[in-house]
């Protein structure tokens, strides 16, 4: 199901989540990388004000902004975890970093939820992140593994989806890699 807004493919295809198209394409080549590769940062702070905040600056990107300076979430324990991300943002993060294989999504999104509805901020004004994990590089796993970030999440789509790591491993299924209680499992 895609009513969620998300299109998710590998290899060439393209990628959409929200208003944001990525494609993937062949390498640059080094004399035109400068063009292709320029981002701006910008300040949401005035020009009086000359403590400029780190997790107030932003890269102007051709369909909005994403926070320079994210929180990542890998080795945040579970137990914690919701709070610490509630926490986070109320200090003024927008940019919430995770991944499927830290083992904390549900927790995190919990966080999130609580601080959207204590009216810290509104979804649109937080950028996540998720990962794509090894185990489901294969076309047809990538959008079945985002929908289940966007489920435990508790979101309707994410700002950025990533490979974790450019190497494929052989196709685990969520419930052996994922088991329902939480505990992760890792074949060798």
């Amino acid at each position: 199901m895609v009513s969620s807004g998300i299109n998710a493919e590998y290899m060439g295809t393209i990628v959409k989540f929200k208003e944001v198209h990525i494609v993937h394409k062949k390498p640059v080549p080094p004399s035109e990388k400068a063009k292709h590769s320029t981002l701006q940062l910008t300040s949401h702070h005035s020009t009086e004000n000359t403590s400029l905040s780190p997790h107030r600056m932003s890269f102007a990107l051709p369909h909005g902004e994403m926070p320079a300076v994210g929180y990542g979430c890998w080795k945040v324990g579970r137990d914690n975890a919701a709070d610490l991300i509630e926490k986070v943002i109320r200090l003024g993060y927008r940019h919430i970093d995770g991944a499927c294989d830290y083992a904390n999504e549900k927790e995190v999104g919990e966080g999130i939820r609580r601080a959207i509805e204590a009216g810290v901020c509104k979804r649109e004004d937080l950028f996540v992140t998720s990962k794509l994990w090894n185990t489901f590089h294969a076309r047809e796993h990538v959008e079945a593994a985002c929908q289940k970030s966007l489920y435990d999440l508790g979101l309707d789509y994410l700002d950025l989806y990533l490979i974790h790591f450019p190497i494929s491993l052989k196709y685990v299924p969520f419930d052996v890699r994922y088991p329902r209680n939480g505990s992760m499992t890792r074949q060798h």
